[in-house]
């Protein structure tokens, strides 16, 4: 499959992974990829949605949340991709509980409990899913669906934001500026809009452009 060593060839790929999938749910899904996508064969959807379905028999939690993914209709899942995505959840798929967490949050295509909403995106957050920390600190900061807190938000944005969100980055370097939670502290917020800003912030980088006129010495 990778070309390391010999030349790449699909055909043989497909030939081995079907030989190691009957012990294997990862070469079962790989299979279904290949299928799908008309890797060392023709596309053929039956045979890949059969091959996901077995891996997930095995225990594959990839193959339930690729399934739900061609179930998905829009933005919004059918019936049979939900349960698709349940199952990915429940097989411990951390995509998969920010997902239903954000459906949950949305009452898309379920019925709108943001106390489920949270259980997801928990179980996402300490898998260090990070649109999980993000949706999180964002909930716990607006206060409207939940009570506002804001050492949670804090807590949050703070883990999204070292695992490389830019837009949690700059949202912690605008608590930090106005002091919302925190004692305010710009050389904080420098920090933290310089880093966002090197990922092409542009509100970030307009921050940093306003501070540094402002206080110049927090930003050296």
């Amino acid at each position: 499959e990778q070309g390391d060593g010999l030349p790449r060839s699909y055909p043989n790929a497909l030939y081995w992974y079907t030989k190691a999938s009957s012990k294997s749910p990862q070469a079962a899904y790989m299979l279904g990829r290949y299928y799908e996508q008309g890797l060392g064969t023709s596309r053929d959807t039956v045979q890949a949605y059969s091959w996901y379905r077995r891996a997930v028999e095995a225990g594959s939690a990839k193959a339930a949340y690729r399934l739900g993914e061609l179930e998905t209709k829009g933005s919004t899942p059918s019936a049979k991709g939900r349960d698709w995505y349940q199952k990915a959840a429940d097989l411990g798929d951390a995509r998969a509980w920010y997902l239903l967490g954000v459906l949950y949050e949305k009452g898309r295509g379920v019925e709108q409990n943001i106390t489920q909403a949270l259980d997801y995106y928990h179980k996402a957050a300490a898998e260090k899913q990070v649109d999980a920390m993000y949706n999180l600190a964002s909930l716990y900061y607006a206060g409207t669906q939940i009570p506002k807190n804001l050492p949670q938000a804090l807590h949050w944005y703070a883990k999204a934001a070292h695992a490389g969100d830019p837009q949690a980055q700059y949202n912690l370097g605008l608590l930090y500026y106005h002091g919302e939670g925190v004692k305010a502290n710009k050389i904080t917020a420098f920090g933290y809009w310089l880093k966002a800003a090197r990922h092409s912030h542009a509100k970030a980088q307009a921050a940093l452009d306003k501070l540094c006129k402002e206080s110049p010495w927090a930003c050296r």
